[in-house]
């Protein structure tokens, strides 16, 4: 089955209504708790902030847009927690 693309406004609601989205990157499944889309200070290219859900081993990163596949929201919702050092980003949606 073809994988497809993920849709913007549907992962600008997730990350608004702090659910937990799931989606395919870089051949690996990915469960994240999204915080914020922003432009990647280098490249300008639109980049998804999240908290990577993995027991033991949370962490935060960002996500190329265009390269995420197989977006879902899920119905839980996100609880982010904030790494010692890292300011949790803002919820806002920019753009």
């Amino acid at each position: 089955m073809p994988s497809t693309y993920v849709s913007l406004p549907e992962l600008r609601e997730a990350i608004r209504s702090m659910k937990v989205v799931r989606f395919d990157y870089a051949r690996e499944k990915y469960e994240v708790e999204p915080a914020a889309l922003d432009a990647a200070p280098r490249t300008g290219a639109l980049v998804l902030i999240g908290l990577v859900r993995s027991p033991g081993a949370e962490r935060w990163r960002t996500f190329r847009y265009s390269a995420m596949r197989d977006f879902k929201a899920c119905p839980e919702k996100a609880n982010l927690r904030a790494f010692p050092g890292f300011r949790v980003p803002s919820v806002e949606v920019k753009g």
